[in-house]
């Protein structure tokens, strides 16, 4: 829109300079046609209508002047315009390259972020397949500790209750493991076997 503004003023600009250079044409002929009668004019009357004549172009000249000043300022200032114009050009030329490379940076940080986090939970998930086959073993291992406690238990009071039936004389006595634990052997105690302590 603003360039339309500008080639508008511009047209104008140039058809006002056209029709002053015309006027000054017509004018500079006029004065010519003047300067030729001057001498075939001796009336006083042609005089002052010259001497008005002269006034009038006089004024004309000073309007003229003026119109050619307006019309430089005119184009001073349309210069100026396209001057602004073009730095706000390079300016929106330059934030849409700064954008760009933000955007270009801000996408290879998410990629990077990205690949970082897939890289973490790869290996979260190892970690997790690692603890789950550890605790497996761990199990596997605590069942099996389990299973040869309660066959040592089985053995040991197998054997306890077969030396007791032999010391006996076949009959089995009533004794537990927990009476070996808990004996004190003080001087009422005269066995540590005893199933009666």
């Amino acid at each position: 829109v603003l360039n339309r503004e500008m080639a508008r003023r511009e047209n104008e600009l140039i058809e006002k300079a056209a029709n002053l250079e015309y006027e000054i044409v017509e004018e500079q002929d006029a004065e010519m046609s003047l300067t030729l009668s001057v001498d075939r004019i001796n009336s006083r009357e042609v005089r002052e209508e010259i001497k008005k004549v002269e006034e009038e172009l006089r004024v004309q000249k000073q309007l003229l002047q003026d119109k050619e000043n307006n019309l430089i300022k005119l184009q001073k200032n349309v210069l100026r315009r396209e001057s602004d114009l073009a730095k706000q050009k390079a300016n929106l030329d330059y934030l849409q390259l700064r954008t760009q490379e933000k955007e270009l940076e801000f996408h290879n940080e998410a990629e990077i972020q990205t690949k970082r986090m897939q890289d973490e939970l790869q290996s979260l998930k190892e970690r997790e397949e690692q603890l789950s086959n550890s605790e497996k073993e761990h199990e596997e291992r605590h069942r099996n500790l389990l299973s040869i406690k309660e066959d040592i238990i089985a053995k040991s009071k197998s054997s306890y209750i077969n030396h007791n039936r032999n010391e006996a004389g076949g009959e089995g006595a009533n004794l537990s493991l927990i009476h070996i634990c808990r004996c004190r052997r003080y001087a009422v105690c005269r066995s540590r076997w005893s199933p009666y302590h």
